[in-house]
């Protein structure tokens, strides 16, 4: 903020001949505005908690500081909130706190600005910007159970489990501990460098090592329990059992195959989504399988198969971008298996890829004779003007849903005018015909279209059509 030069209260004396009275006259004196900071950033907040900042706004002039407005910019994400109200005047020398708290209500980047409306007339509008980022770091254990099978009185064996961050955000992790009287025979070690509390980036993993020493003969079945930032799951157990010849380890895990959505299918921004996937399991009690549906390795919907293993999800929380979405099946006893694909979601703001192909897949080609110029909303996309009969791959092209799509083909062969099935495709799961059945006619008596009220010219424009891109 530059630098002001302070108006101070000036006495002056006017100073006249004989029989003229004193007079002093008072400058009032000017506010200043000064605030503490010029950028909150309020770094990653886990969905669920809050954060309140406070800063100050000081009056640095000489006179009574009057604010005439005091909020957040109409642009501001409502995740921002001003709790300072009430402020009217700020007296010389003295400062109001002013507090902004963020509850992020869905993972992402968010901002805003706080504006300052006053009677200092060098700065009659300050303002603040605001930062923040709403997260969900998620904690995930594999695997869940670690069993040591029949251990003799005295000796010790080790095994080891991973703690992998998912989500967004930094994982926290806060505290590891035994449940009940485990520690008498249990103990665990963390990697080298590794000191609780301990962060880490969504993606990385840590192995832990937990060693159980057989102090008697019993059977041990208690659990090591993680205490993390994971608003979902703020505690991760592995279950311990050892000096038990049950081995639950050996459980197969479930075949989790997704049967819907395709591959690299297209969606819109906030559009409903359904993920179809079928699961098998040699242990059979499939109604007793839990779904869970990830995008990018973000939980985002969840359900139990049926019993033929159907399990089905609805989501309308997909991101735009390239997504992996992936359906992750767990047994009662803790197995897991999953599949994942890729689908592709787009802003609706943005131009939409669409393909033009001959046929009801976008992999079939399609024909001209002879020639043929494609526009899109007036622009050309694509043009054939080689006099020839063509055989065309699909190709892409970028519109609006509701655009315009005209077709104007030429023929110099008064033999045959044609122009084959001709279907536009949005991804995999939309398709609009506009040719279902082509176009074809002929002044030749040996063609199968031909027509005997058909008057050749040449070069004749013999179609010219414009439609409407209804999809998706």
């Amino acid at each position: 903020m530059k630098m002001r030069q302070k108006l101070p209260l000036l006495v002056g004396f006017l100073l006249c001949g004989a029989g003229c009275k004193n007079d002093t006259t008072i400058v009032k004196g000017q506010p200043e505005l000064v605030l503490s900071v010029d950028n909150v950033d309020f770094g990653e907040v886990i969905l669920g908690y809050q954060s309140t900042i406070g800063f100050y706004a000081t009056n640095d002039g000489m006179g009574e500081l009057t604010v005439s407005d005091l909020g957040l910019s109409s642009d501001s994400s409502h995740d921002f909130h001003l709790l300072s109200d009430g402020i009217d005047t700020i007296d010389p020398g003295e400062s109001a706190e002013l507090m902004v708290r963020y509850v992020p209500a869905e993972v992402g980047q968010d901002f805003g600005s706080l504006i300052l409306v006053s009677d200092d007339e060098e700065l009659p509008e300050a303002s603040v910007t605001l930062e923040a980022f709403g997260v969900e770091p998620l904690v995930d254990v594999a695997p869940s159970i670690l069993w040591y099978g029949t251990v003799a009185q005295g000796e010790s064996q080790t095994q080891s489990f991973q703690v992998s961050a998912r989500g967004s955000g930094s994982l926290k992790i806060t505290d590891i501990h035994f449940a009940a009287k485990e520690g008498e025979a249990f103990a665990y070690t963390l990697p080298d460098g590794v000191e609780l509390p301990y962060e880490m980036a969504s993606g990385l993993s840590l192995s832990v090592d937990v060693t159980f020493t057989a102090i008697d003969d019993r059977t041990w079945d208690g659990s090591l329990v993680l205490q993390t930032n994971d608003p979902t799951t703020p505690e991760a157990s592995i279950q311990l059992l050892a000096n038990s010849e049950d081995d639950p380890t050996q459980n197969e895990s479930p075949i989790v195959e997704i049967l819907d959505p395709d591959y690299m299918a297209y969606y819109l921004e906030g559009e409903t989504v359904g993920v179809e996937a079928k699961v098998w399991d040699s242990e059979g009690q499939l109604e007793t399988i839990s779904g869970i549906l990830y995008a990018d390795g973000v939980p985002i919907a969840f359900c139990t198969a049926s019993s033929d293993g159907q399990l089905l999800f609805e989501t309308d929380a997909l991101s735009p971008g390239d997504i992996t979405l992936m359906v992750r099946a767990t047994d009662a006893e803790g197995a897991m298996g999953e599949d994942s694909i890729e689908v592709r979601v787009w802003d609706t703001e943005e131009p939409l890829a669409y393909t033009l192909t001959g046929g009801p897949t976008l992999y079939d080609y399609w024909a001209v004779d002879d020639d043929v110029k494609i526009y899109v909303d007036g622009v050309l996309v694509f043009s054939d003007t080689n006099y020839t009969t063509d055989t065309h791959p699909p190709f892409e092209f970028e519109a609006g849903s509701g655009s315009t799509i005209q077709i104007v083909a030429t023929d110099a062969n008064y033999c045959m005018q044609q122009l084959s099935n001709l279907t536009i495709h949005f991804g995999t799961g939309y398709s609009q015909e506009l040719l279902p059945d082509g176009f074809c006619r002929s002044a030749c008596p040996s063609d199968a279209c031909y027509d005997p009220d058909f008057l050749w010219t040449e070069n004749e424009v013999f179609f010219d059509e414009t439609y409407t891109i209804e999809i998706p």
